[in-house]
């Protein structure tokens, strides 16, 4: 499961019909969290970057958040953009694309 991280935003359940289709007042994504929950035996995966988190999960599971993050950023980078400059709506766009 991958999740944008936003300052100032602490559930994205708590955000308003109203806040959440208006970019002006969407928080600002700090970067994505992967957690993996399927773990095999033990093992303490955490892959981190300048703009994500990826922890847990089987190896397969974990090789997949990999891959997909480091997808998004290729993409991202031939774009001359980051994580950070996605509203919630690019990112979920990006994500979905990047599969």
């Amino acid at each position: 499961m991958l999740s944008p991280m936003s300052r100032g935003e602490s559930r994205p359940s708590q955000r308003s019909p109203a806040s959440a289709s208006s970019s002006k007042d969407e928080a600002k994504l700090q970067g994505v969290i992967g957690v993996g929950l399927d773990d095999d035996g033990g093992h303490h995966r955490i892959t981190k970057g300048p703009d994500f988190h990826l922890v847990g999960g089987s190896a397969e599971t974990h090789e997949r958040m990999q891959d997909l993050v480091m997808r998004m950023r290729e993409r991202l980078k031939r774009e001359g953009k980051t994580i950070r400059d996605l509203n919630r709506r690019e990112f979920e766009d990006l994500a979905r694309d990047s599969l």
